[in-house]
């Protein structure tokens, strides 16, 4: 496994590949680099008269194998892209179409043209590689030296390895220098058009092998937080019980520490007893996690496959917690037995109840945490989104309004054979994806700066253009707020959303409005008809963009098409029959995803916290009630004189209850509001990933206060009913 490291973003929109190679050129700490150029289009080619769908082709510069480090399994990896006919496929690809065959050599046709020829497989790469990919090209040199056309925008991600981790910051601020300087980097807006931000698209990594987990970053930091907050309560209670156990034999110490034993004896006997616990502990630990590691790998959605090296790191770290807790506690205890009986109850009483403080406090921060943040997920996932979209599929495929041609097929009549198709209730049609995290020209969002009219003269501004039909809005139900979708002759009538309105024109109507080109010529313009209310498209984390939508562009990409409840593979296999039919003609492919499903998975590395939260918070409960209860069951059996005398003398049950929880208001209250202040600052760090503001119901800190009060009074309850059956008369007797 390779290390990382935090490094710069290059934003994908509007950027110059070529000025940034001539950067990264100037920086000597950079080792290599290499530029990766994702396709925007799904192709259909065909191979030995089969037909290949290729949908992740990524265009890349000649050094990806070395630079990545690939194990390749066919071919020679000094001369895997030499020009632009090489292709190295995946391993899972190339058994997909050729079998075990060694695909080298076979040539891959574009309508009956030879385009590629397969040059090399190599291992997949790992799930979670930044810009992994089944097929890589060669991108074209001239698309990323500094000779090429300047008026060329080729988007796409440039990765770099710095071999010394600690020269990461000086190449950071080297290129922010340069950023800052350089005139060409800004676009006609004058807003420069690359930025720099901490690990998302582009890395600096040292060593490189294997990317780090850019899907599930949050969610690995996640696991280890919440994992070692969990790891320090079930120690505390762990401690607390073999604690309360040594008291119960503080007799049989204080008898052999008479008759001439030394403290280093008891300290012996006592560490060798720790150690076999928690030794025992961690054996039956590691049992349970073979027994249900499956069961909460599904339940939670994080897979990790841990090597032999984080193996034993763990056990060594579990190592160091025995001896450094087991030494800690047999000291303390073994050097109370030099003080006098009361003044060793009494520093024994006062280390257990700092323990248990520390162990409900931990405690407290799950169950309130798991509340806040439980509930503020669920209102992000229900939110309204501004459309509608349920049960509905999105298929890409390019086509152009009115024209027949062997690559494209005409819009209107794919639309009108969408609705042929029994169980299909709803189709529309952008040139946008309406469910995307990624707004950038591959996903139809066009960052354009603009020059819009107003009262007080021209202002600049900056809005990403996309395209629908005019029958979109209606279909899937997004909100005009005020006045109307343009007419069919009306070619440059656009619409606006409300956070454009917000921004570039709160004061006033932006009705009748019009917005050019920046730089663009006179007669040029689109006037603003209709203003629509804010629409979701991407997931809660991105800000809500300023949006003009182009109504009946000509060209449409995406197909949303909602069907029948029940019906759902019945549709999505006659759709796929139907792409496949329009698309056999031309080198164009299609794709499909489930809308729901898509949304599902933007949210994956925070449905791995919530959920870790939530499940360590019913755990912690238990491990607290037990806590609570052996504590308080050692109290009692010191008391329990007390409470007999108290009960022959007429003493009811809410007498003896009330006797132990005046002892425990202290402790429910600031092991509360410890937990309390853990889990606001938590769950600020939490909701800070999103870019909307999370509001949860008032019930919700109340309702973790009740959770709380049953976690401490619960045993406190159960150890009371136990004292009070307790025969007063007999016990007396006995004593």
């Amino acid at each position: 496994m390779s290390h990382s490291f935090e490094g710069i973003e290059v934003h994908e929109s509007g950027f110059y590949l070529q000025t940034a190679g001539m950067i990264i050129d100037e920086l000597p700490q950079i080792k290599d680099h290499v530029i990766m150029h994702k396709n925007i289009l799904d192709i259909s080619l065909k191979c030995e008269g089969k037909r290949i769908a290729i949908n992740d082709e990524c265009k890349v510069t000649a050094n990806l194998p070395q630079h990545y480090k690939m194990r390749i399994i066919y071919g020679n990896r000094d001369s895997l892209l030499v020009d632009n006919s090489s292709m190295i496929i995946s391993k899972s690809f190339s058994r997909k179409y050729f079998g075990d065959e060694n695909p080298v050599g076979k040539q891959i046709m574009v309508r009956d043209r030879p385009r590629y020829v397969i040059s090399g497989v190599f291992e997949d790469l790992p799930q979670n590689l930044h810009l992994r990919s089944d097929i890589y090209t060669l991108i074209p040199s001239s698309l990323t030296s500094i000779t090429a056309a300047d008026d060329y925008l080729l988007t796409g991600h440039i990765r770099v390895r710095i071999p010394n981790p600690r020269d990461v910051p000086k190449v950071e601020a080297a290129i922010n220098k340069m950023l800052a300087g350089n005139a060409e980097l800004s676009n006609p807006g004058g807003r420069q058009t690359v930025s720099l931000d901490p690990i998302r698209k582009i890395h600096f990594m040292g060593d490189l092998e294997e990317d780090e987990l850019t899907v599930n970053l949050m969610s690995v930091n996640a696991v280890m937080v919440i994992g070692a907050l969990m790891l320090l309560a079930a120690i505390f209670n762990f401690i607390n019980i073999v604690a309360l156990s040594w008291q119960q034999r503080r007799d049989e110490f204080a008898v052999r520490r008479s008759v001439g034993a030394l403290r280093q004896n008891i300290f012996s006997q006592l560490l060798t007893e720790y150690i076999s616990y928690f030794l025992i502990a961690i054996v039956l630990s590691v049992v349970l996690y073979l027994l249900v590691a499956q069961v909460f790998y599904k339940l939670v959605g994080f897979y990790t496959n841990p090597t032999l090296g984080q193996a034993l790191l763990a056990v060594l770290g579990m190592l160091a917690v025995v001896f450094v807790s087991g030494f800690l506690s047999a000291g303390h205890f073994s050097g109370g037995m030099l003080s006098t009986v009361e003044e060793r109850h009494k520093k024994r009483a006062i280390g257990i109840k700092a323990i248990l403080y520390a162990e409900l406090a931990i405690g407290f921060l799950f169950i309130s945490l798991a509340g806040v943040i439980g509930v503020g997920y669920s209102s992000i996932l229900n939110r309204d989104l501004g459309f509608e979209v349920d049960n509905t599929f999105q298929y890409k495929y390019v086509t152009l309004e009115g024209i027949q041609h062997p690559m494209f097929y005409e819009s209107n009549a794919l639309r009108e054979r969408i609705r042929a198709i029994p169980g299909v209730t709803l189709e529309s049609a952008t040139n946008y994806s309406v469910v995307t995290d990624r707004l950038d020209m591959n996903s139809g969002y066009f960052e354009a700066y603009l020059e819009m009219g107003g009262a007080k003269g021209p202002q600049q501004i900056m809005a990403y253009m996309v395209g629908a039909s005019a029958d979109f809005f209606a279909k899937r139900k997004v909100q005009i707020l005020s006045g109307s979708l343009p007419s069919a002759d009306k070619m440059n009538g656009v619409v606006v959303n409300q956070t454009f309105v917000e921004r570039y024109s709160p004061a006033d109507s932006p009705l009748g409005k019009t917005v050019r080109p920046l730089g663009g010529e006179e007669g040029g313009f689109f006037e603003i008809a209709a203003v629509v209310n804010d629409a979701w498209f991407f997931p809660a984390h991105i800000q809500m963009i300023p949006m003009i939508y182009m109504i009946n562009p000509g060209q449409l990409q995406y197909f949303q098409i909602s069907y029948q409840p029940g019906q759902k593979y019945e549709v999505w296999s006659k759709l796929d029959k139907l792409f496949e039919d329009v698309s056999s003609q031309g080198i164009l492919g299609f794709r499909s995803l489930d809308v729901a499903e898509e949304f599902s998975r933007f949210y994956q590395p925070d449905r791995v916290y919530v959920t870790l939260t939530i499940l360590f918070a019913i755990i912690i409960c238990v491990v607290s009630i037990m806590g609570v209860y052996a504590v308080s069951s050692q109290q009692f059996y010191r008391q329990l004189k007390d409470i007999a005398i108290r009960k022959a003398c007429g003493a009811e049950f809410k007498h003896i209850l009330a006797l132990l929880l005046k002892s425990y208001i202290w402790l429910f209250c600031v092991a509360a509001v410890l937990g309390f202040v853990g889990s606001y600052y938590l769950s600020r760090l939490f909701f800070a990933r999103f870019a909307i503001t999370v509001a949860y119901p008032w019930w919700v800190l109340p309702l973790s206060v009740i959770v709380l009060f049953i976690v401490v009074f619960l045993p406190l309850y159960l150890n009371s009913r136990k004292a009070w059956k307790t025969d007063p008369i007999q016990y007396l007797q006995s004593e």
